[in-house]
């Protein structure tokens, strides 16, 4: 086959796969005036809309590659 050289030269690539990881929301908090408050909104905010956020942030990387493509 004439594309067998080519199709070989990463072995390593096939079997590659994108590592576990598990993350969580920074939750900072602050002594002030005698009390701790713990800011938890926005991670709140973000886990509410996630499926939104993540449709503008596809379609912003989109349009950006488009562009990049176009311009080329």
């Amino acid at each position: 086959m004439i594309l067998q050289p080519l199709l070989n030269l990463l072995p390593d690539l096939k079997t590659w796969a994108v590592p576990a990881h598990s993350s969580r929301c920074p939750e900072p908090s602050i002594d002030l005036f005698g009390k701790t408050f713990k800011m938890t909104a926005h991670c709140d905010l973000a886990e509410q809309n996630r499926a939104t956020i993540t449709s503008l942030t596809l379609a912003a990387f989109a349009i950006a590659a488009l562009f990049i493509v176009l311009a080329a």
